[in-house]
């Protein structure tokens, strides 16, 4: 199984044969703020919460603390199970709540791993975090936490 980001349609022009199904997922176009202009963390998550009737970005807010890495490469394998779980909706709990995530992750296990999820490529995301990437991955978090 491939996965193409960009514009897949070359791929499937070029090689057909190689495609057996073909989704395309449209995000809407944001412009770039404007000069000074800064991202308010508070104000996105009182208006997920106005439309969604949740609040959608709890986790920021683990990812930006200064020991996030550590709690995670501790936590590794309930934050894969987490992170990729049978039912997602154990995100309106376990990730998307403020404070809920680091909750998940030091109390064990919350909830099964997910079975289209193989063991190799659980242990390639083991490696992959275990060699300082979720340093760099967070540093999104804690610039959009910062208001920087």
């Amino acid at each position: 199984m491939v996965y193409v980001q960009g514009n897949p349609a070359r791929l499937v022009i070029h090689h057909p044969e190689c495609v057996q199904a073909l989704g395309f997922l449209a995000v809407g176009y944001l412009p770039p703020p404007p000069s000074g202009a800064k991202f308010d963390l508070n104000v996105c998550k009182q208006r997920t919460k106005k439309v969604l009737g949740h609040e959608a970005f709890g986790y920021h807010e683990f990812f930006s603390a200064s020991d996030a890495d550590e709690v995670t490469v501790v936590n590794l394998k309930t934050m894969l199970n987490v992170k990729f779980p049978a039912d997602y909706e154990i995100w309106r709990t376990d990730v998307i709540p403020i404070g809920s995530y680091r909750a998940s992750l030091t109390s064990g296990p919350a909830c099964p791993p997910a079975e289209w999820k193989s063991p190799q490529e659980r242990a390639q995301i083991t490696a992959a975090l275990t060699k300082g990437r979720p340093r760099s991955t967070k540093l999104l978090f804690k610039v959009q936490t910062s208001r920087i």
